[in-house]
């Protein structure tokens, strides 16, 4: 049986939204780490996980509502791993699993009564791909790809129709991989 820990940062997001809502180029995107740990038997592993993911977006409403932009997804999940390669120091892995995030936004305009937010907790599906380069020992870079899908996400202000059902992550880190001696 081996455990693993790894340290992500999120680098790439794309919300996929109904009203086409896309990350600004140029804008500040919040460092923020997700942290995972895995335990892992043959080919088979359960990974439980945390993420947070912060970032200014660009708003595509017809009005002065597009000074600051904000959306923030953060929530915990567990996945199930399935190994799909191991070649020398690389290993490649698919994964499910459930998810329960937080959904939040700001949107705010030149005057106070142009704002509108949004935030919402929900249980969602997510499915990607993780890949691990071993560098040194147990030491390994990580990089992973997750899509996520809330289906029972609703938004309760109908004024603005603003869905983020799903949305795409893309993240790299570092990790380390623990061995239990066999007897």
């Amino acid at each position: 049986m081996e455990h693993f820990i790894n340290i992500n940062q999120i680098i790439y997001g794309n919300l996929f939204s109904e009203n086409d809502y896309t990350f600004s180029k140029g804008k500040k995107q919040h460092f923020l780490p997700s942290i995972s740990y895995r335990v892992e038997q043959q080919k088979h592993s359960i990974e439980a996980y945390a993420l947070i993911y912060v970032k200014n977006i660009k708003a595509p409403i017809k009005s002065d509502l597009n000074d600051f932009d904000f959306f923030a997804n953060s929530g915990f999940g567990l996945n199930y791993g399935y190994k799909i390669m191991e070649k020398d120091r690389v290993e490649m892995r698919v994964f499910g699993g459930v998810n329960y995030a937080s959904i939040y936004y700001e949107i705010h305009g030149n005057t106070l009564n142009t704002s509108i937010f949004f935030e919402k907790w929900t249980p969602g599906l997510q499915a990607g791909l993780n890949t691990m380069v071993y560098f040194w020992k147990g030491a390994f870079v990580n990089a992973n790809i997750r899509y996520s899908n809330y289906p029972w996400l609703t938004n309760s202000n109908q004024s603005e129709k603003v869905n983020f059902h799903q949305n795409l992550l893309v993240g790299l880190g570092l990790g380390y991989r623990l061995r239990r001696k066999r007897k």
